[in-house]
C-alpha cells in the first residue's frame, strides 16, 4: 500500500518525541465538550443543528472539501456488512462535544439527579454506560468506525474512482445493489477539533487551529500527503501534557496504534487507533468532570435543600409538576399513622413529618407500590430498601421453618437454635442471588429457589442436631419444601412477617431521624457515608443489610425529602383547599387535623 494514496507518508523519525506543529497557519474555529450520555437520542435533528454550526464555521472552503462533502457511489468490491455500514452509519463520530454536553460545569451545576443523589452517594461518578442503552451506542459506534475503515478503503483503492480491479471481478461474479454515501472525514475532523479545543487550555488554542487546519487537512487526503502519524504524535504529546498520569499509557498506545497500521498499509489498524484517540478524549473529559464532582461535592450537599425547594418550586408554579397524588399519599399515610401507630407505649409528637416515615416505610414494604411524583427521584434508592426488607423477611421465615425441623428431629431435647442462625443466614443469602433477567422480585427468587434453600434448612438442621446427612429422608424433605412453600405464600397474602417487620423499622428510622433533625444536611451525608464504609460487605459477598443501616438510611432520606416538601406540598394550603373541593369527607377531616397540627408547632 502506498502510503501517498489517501493515508499519510512515514514519520520521519518514529522515535522522536518533540512533535512540532506539522502544519502552517491558517484560521478555524472550536467549542467546548461534553459527556457522551444522549448521543443516541439526539437524532437526526440534533445532527441537523449541528451540521448548521459546522457550516459557519466553514467559510471559502476549497473545491477539494466540496467534493469531499458530496454523495459517493459504493464500489461493488465492497462487502455487504461494509455496504450497510456506509449507507446506515451516524454521520458523527460516537464522541462529540454535543453527546458529552452534560459534563459541562453548567450542566452539572443544574443536574438534579446528580445534585440529589450525591447526598447519599459519595462515590457517584460519570460512566460510560453499562447497560441496554450503552450497547446500543455501542453497536451504533461499531457500525461508525466500519463505515470510516470502508471510506478509507474506498479512497485508497479507488482515489475516489467508480471502480478498481477488485470491482470488475466482483461484478462478473455476483452483481451488487447500487448505493451512496456521504464521506464522513471532513465531519470527523472537525469534531476531533472540538474536542481538543474543549480539553487543551486556551493558551493552547491558536497552535491547534494551525495544526488543526481542516481545509489544509482534507485537501492533503485527497491528495494523499496528509501526515497522520505526525499529528498523531502531536496530539499524543499535547494530551499526555493534560491527562491524569494514568491516560499516559492509552495515549501512547493510540499513537503508536495509528503508526502501526500506516507503516504496515492496514487500514483497520489506522481506524482502530483513530477509534481509541475519540475513545481517549471522551474518557479525559469524564475524568475533568468527575473532578468538578468531586470539588463541587460539599457545597452541592450544603446547598441541596435550596436548590431542591427552588428547582421544584419553579416546576410546579410553571405547571410542569404535578403534586395532587403526592399530598394525597401523604394525607393517607398522616391518617394511617394517627390510627394506628403507637411506638414506645405513647403515639409519636411532630405527626406530619412521623406520618411521612410511616408512609416511606409503607413504600419500602411493597416492591411494586407506586412511588409518588415527590420521591421520583429516591425511587431507586427505595426500591433497594424494599428489596433489603423482603431479603430479611424471607430469612425470618426460614428460620422458623429451620426451628420446626430442629424440634422434630432432636425432639425436646435442649440446645438453642439461635446459635446456628448468624451462619445460616450467611448461607441462605448466598443460595438466593437475584437474576434480572428471571427474578422481578424478591418472592419471586426465592420461590426459584426454594428446593436449594430446603436442603440447606435441613442440612443445617441436621447438623445442629449433630445427627448425620443420611438421616434425610424424601418424605421429610417434601414435607420441608411444603411447608417453606406455604409459608412464603401465606406471607405474599397477608404479609405478617413484613408488617412486623415495618414496625421495627419504623421505630428505629424515628429514632435515627430525631437525632438528624437539627443537623446540616453534609453532616448528615457524611455521616451516612462512614457508616456505609464501615458496614461494606466484602466483594463478592452476598449479606443481609444491618437493620439499623437500613433504618439510618430511610431517615436520610425521609429529613432531608421533608425539609424540601413540607411547604411546598404537605403542608400547603392551596393542596388542602383541592382536596377539600373534590368533596372527599375523609380526606377534609385529615385537612383539618394536619392544620391543627401545624398551628400547634407553630406555637
Amino acid at each position: 500500500m502506498s502510503s501517498r494514496v489517501g493515508l499519510p507518508s512515514k514519520r520521519p523519525d518514529p522515535a522522536e518525541e518533540d512533535v512540532e506543529c506539522p502544519y502552517s497557519p491558517t484560521s478555524s474555529s472550536g467549542s467546548s465538550c461534553h459527556q457522551d450520555m444522549q448521543q443516541s437520542s439526539q437524532g437526526q435533528a440534533a445532527q441537523s443543528s449541528n451540521n448548521a454550526s459546522t457550516s459557519s464555521t466553514r467559510g471559502g472552503e476549497e473545491d477539494h472539501e466540496e467534493e469531499l462533502s458530496q454523495r459517493v457511489n459504493i464500489p461493488p468490491c465492497i462487502s455487504k456488512e461494509e455496504h450497510r455500514a456506509l449507507s446506515t452509519a451516524m454521520p458523527h463520530p460516537p464522541v462529540t462535544k454535543e453527546g458529552l454536553e452534560e459534563l459541562d460545569l453548567e450542566w452539572i451545576t443544574s443536574n438534579i439527579r446528580l445534585r440529589i443523589d450525591l447526598n447519599y452517594d459519595h462515590n457517584l461518578e460519570f460512566m460510560r454506560d453499562p447497560g441496554v442503552r450503552g450497547e446500543l451506542k455501542r453497536q451504533e459506534a461499531r457500525k461508525y468506525w466500519l463505515s470510516l475503515e470502508a471510506e478509507l478503503k474506498i479512497m485508497y483503492q479507488h482515489n475516489f474512482l467508480p471502480s478498481c480491479v477488485e470491482c470488475e471481478t466482483q461484478c462478473s461474479s455476483t452483481p451488487m445493489e447500487p448505493g451512496f454515501f456521504k464521506p464522513r472525514l471532513p465531519d470527523m475532523l472537525y469534531k476531533l477539533k472540538d474536542l481538543l479545543t474543549a480539553l487543551l487550555p486556551d493558551s493552547e488554542h491558536d497552535q491547534l487551529a494551525q495544526c488543526l487546519d481542516i481545509p489544509l487537512l482534507l485537501q492533503e487526503l485527497s491528495h494523499g500527503l496528509m501526515d497522520i502519524v505526525r499529528l498523531a504524535g502531536w496530539i499524543r504529546q499535547r494530551v499526555t501534557s493534560h491527562c491524569a498520569p494514568y491516560r499516559d499509557k492509552a495515549a501512547h498506545d493510540m499513537a503508536d496504534q495509528i503508526r502501526d497500521g500506516v507503516e504496515r498499509g492496514d487500514i483497520g489498524a489506522l481506524v482502530a487507533g483513530v477509534e481509541s484517540l475519540f475513545g481517549l478524549l471522551e474518557a479525559m473529559q469524564l475524568d475533568v468532570a468527575n473532578h468538578q464532582v468531586r470539588n463541587l461535592r460539599g457545597s452541592f450537599i450544603d446547598d441541596t435543600v435550596d436548590f431542591q425547594r427552588k428547582y421544584f418550586g419553579v416546576r410546579i408554579e410553571n405547571g410542569h409538576l404535578t403534586t395532587r397524588d403526592s399530598h394525597r399519599w401523604w394525607l393517607v399515610a398522616f391518617t394511617d399513622h394517627g390510627q394506628n401507630c403507637v411506638v414506645l407505649g405513647e403515639t409519636l409528637n411532630d405527626p406530619p413529618f412521623v406520618s411521612l416515615i410511616h408512609g416511606l416505610v409503607g413504600l419500602c414494604l411493597n416492591q411494586l407500590a407506586i412511588i409518588p411524583e415527590t420521591l421520583k427521584y429516591d425511587t431507586s434508592r427505595l426500591r433497594m430498601l424494599s428489596a433489603e426488607i423482603q431479603e430479611l423477611v424471607h430469612v425470618e421465615i426460614c428460620l422458623v421453618v429451620f426451628n420446626k425441623l430442629v424440634e422434630q428431629i432432636r425432639g425436646s431435647a435442649g440446645g438453642n437454635p439461635g446459635l446456628m442462625y448468624g451462619e445460616l443466614r450467611t448461607r441462605l443469602m448466598a443460595l438466593t442471588e437475584t437474576d434480572p433477567a428471571l427474578d422481578t422480585t424478591v418472592a419471586s427468587c426465592w420461590k426459584r429457589h426454594v428446593n436449594a434453600v430446603t436442603l440447606e434448612l435441613m442440612h443445617s438442621a441436621l447438623r445442629f442436631c449433630q445427627k448425620p446427612d443420611s438421616t434425610l429422608t424424601e418424605d421429610l424433605a417434601e414435607t420441608t419444601a411444603k411447608m417453606l412453600d406455604e409459608k412464603f405464600l401465606y406471607e405474599a397474602r397477608f404479609r405478617i412477617v413484613a408488617r412486623a417487620v415495618g414496625r421495627a423499622l419504623e421505630e428505629c428510622t424515628y429514632k435515627y431521624a430525631k437525632v438528624y433533625e437539627g443537623l446540616p444536611a453534609s453532616t448528615i451525608s457524611y455521616a451516612q457515608n462512614r457508616l456505609r464504609r464501615r458496614f461494606q460487605p466484602p466483594p463478592g459477598c452476598r449479606l443481609l443489610t444491618d437493620f439499623g443501616i437500613m433504618a439510618s438510611r430511610l431517615a436520610h432520606i425521609a429529613v432531608i425529602h421533608w425539609r424540601v416538601w413540607e411547604d411546598l406540598v404537605y403542608l400547603r394550603e392551596d393542596e388542602s383547599d383541592d382536596d377539600e373541593s373534590e368533596e372527599d369527607e375523609s380526606v377534609g377531616d385529615e385537612d383539618g387535623d394536619i392544620t391543627a397540627a401545624r398551628g400547634g408547632d407553630a406555637e
